[in-house]
């Protein structure tokens, strides 16, 4: 406070020496007003208050501002415990949100673990199956490399040709068939 309170006493000393003519006539004072800046304008009513006082007045006026300031002293403790009060709350909300979202977070990976248990069994019996397919597909894709597609090839010519027959041309080749059989 000693800061605020020699800041105080060097405006009012400034203002009284660079803006201020006081002369006192007949017990009264007069004031002849010279430019204020605006920035000291917040700070000359308790100018002009301290220059009306008299000795019992100044001493009136230090002990109303000593009792204020400790009136004061006592909002800011009683501000200070409220907001304290309140920053444990909130950080108490915010642990407990923490809390919350990490058994939410535990759960589902825990389920997630129960579901991949579960599904073991089953993705073993695809394996399995997968692998007998591959061993079928293997199987048969060594049997197509072993055939002979010229042969197909003619086969499906002379069943196209076959096809292309007339009725007459059939029947005939149908009697060739059984005769050579006999």
């Amino acid at each position: 406070m000693g800061g605020a309170d020699g800041k105080v006493n060097k405006i009012i000393s400034m203002m009284l020496s660079n803006w201020l003519k006081i002369n006192h006539l007949k017990g009264e004072i007069e004031m002849a007003y010279v430019h204020i800046p605006d920035k000291y304008e917040p700070y000359f009513d308790i100018v002009m208050d301290c220059i009306k006082l008299n000795g019992d007045d100044i001493e009136a006026q230090i002990k109303k501002i000593t009792d204020d300031t400790k009136l004061m002293g006592e909002c800011l403790e009683d501000n200070f415990l409220q907001f304290k009060l309140h920053s444990k709350k909130v950080r108490d909300e915010y642990e407990k949100a923490v809390d919350e979202t990490i058994d939410k977070n535990n759960k589902v990976w825990e389920e997630c673990e129960r579901k991949i248990a579960d599904s073991k069994p089953t993705v073993e019996k695809c394996k399995h199956d997968i692998n007998g397919l591959i061993k079928e597909i293997n199987e048969l894709s060594k049997i197509l490399n072993n055939t002979s597609f010229y042969k197909i090839e003619k086969l499906l010519e002379l069943i196209e040709k076959f096809n292309n027959m007339s009725a007459d041309e059939k029947d005939i080749l149908s009697k060739l068939i059984n005769i050579s059989e006999n």
